[in-house]
């Protein structure tokens, strides 16, 4: 059986101290995007803002307001393919004005996942076994779309897995949803039971660019 492969980065963010959660978001999702949306072989690029935090388990830091997924033509040279690129230092230099805590993750993005929903849960886990992730995604599954994706390689601090969960709050009343979304309801209440610790993020998404876009 070959190893799982790392093709997707999953990088957790936060803003630069003092700047506020509203213009994070904004600076994010507008100025940052137009440039990292020109990355030479970008061909997924998806931003999820966090709405709310839903749930901090065990020694989680509860530090960001973003999760940017990216993934590329040729993953294995992603660093040299950013080192040549005539924009890398303006990239870095809009980064520098709106970002603080940045925790990376590479991932092993499905083949065939779930559609992406304009709200989703986004649980960060550690110290899960694989057994009890698979188990709480199986349950979760039978209220909404959802995949897990294991974390292959990660910054200090980073996490085991990720999972992504797709809602559609625009089928469902306001009361169900937030039912559905507290800890002790048919959704949560299985991630909290698979140990070691973890948050959970209630998040809108912007989704700046799939592979389709490339053709």
């Amino acid at each position: 059986m070959n190893a799982p492969r790392a093709n997707k980065r999953v990088t957790l963010i936060g803003p630069r101290v003092g700047m506020t959660a509203a213009a994070f978001h904004a600076h994010w999702s507008g100025p940052h995007a137009e440039i990292a949306k020109d990355l030479p072989g970008l061909t997924y690029y998806v931003q999820n803002h966090v709405m709310r935090t839903l749930w901090q388990g065990g020694q989680a830091q509860d530090l960001f307001l973003g999760i940017a997924e990216v993934m590329f033509a040729d993953p294995d040279r992603l660093l040299d393919t950013i080192a040549t690129w005539p924009r890398r230092a303006e990239l870095h230099e809009d980064e520098a004005r709106f970002l603080g805590a940045r925790i990376g993750n590479w991932t092993q993005h499905p083949d065939n996942p779930p559609r992406i929903a304009h709200r989703r849960m986004i649980l960060l886990l550690c110290g899960a076994s694989a057994a009890a992730v698979r188990d709480a995604v199986q349950a979760i599954s039978q209220h909404a779309p959802c995949h897990a994706e294991p974390v292959l390689d990660g910054d200090a601090g980073a996490i085991d897995w990720i999972v992504f969960v797709e809602l559609s709050p625009e089928r469902i009343a306001a009361n169900s949803m937030r039912q559905m979304l507290s800890v002790t309801g048919p959704m949560l209440r299985h991630v909290t039971e698979v140990g070691g610790s973890g948050l959970a993020y209630l998040t809108y998404t912007q989704v700046n660019r799939l592979p389709f876009d490339r053709f």
